[in-house]
């Protein structure tokens, strides 16, 4: 019964990093359009608006797709390193949802404290 358990863990773990990655190719197909949007009429804080939310997708969307595929090869550091930096998009999706009260914000960090959990049990399962 304890295998099916860890069968069952392992299959969640690989369709959450699989969810992430595909969610970070997005952020990254997002950021981009966002960088090569211009337009004349846009306003100067606008365009500075625009750009920093275009420099957050990239950042954003790169380092899922690389964790994923890090995780994906069993790679030892991408373990401790999506455990830390999943935690920190957390810690952030929390503070923009104390002060936008956006459900999806809250459902994301949800996922994300989801990842943390099953991240830290494969990781465990590698090490013993």
């Amino acid at each position: 019964m304890r295998q099916y358990g860890q069968i069952l863990v392992k299959t969640a773990f690989r369709a959450t990093i699989t969810t992430k990655g595909i969610d970070g190719l997005f952020e990254i197909m997002g950021g981009a359009c966002l960088w090569f949007i211009h337009s004349s009429a846009m306003s100067s804080i606008l365009g500075i608006l625009k750009v920093f939310a275009s420099i957050f997708l990239l950042s954003h969307g790169v380092t899922k797709v690389i964790l994923v595929i890090a995780l994906w090869r069993n790679a030892p550091w991408a373990y401790p390193l999506t455990i830390v930096l999943f935690g920190v998009f957390g810690a952030y999706q929390m503070y923009r949802f104390s002060h936008a009260h956006s459900i999806p914000m809250l459902l994301f960090t949800i996922s994300d404290v989801f990842l943390i959990f099953l991240t830290l049990r494969e990781w465990q399962t590698r090490i013993s």
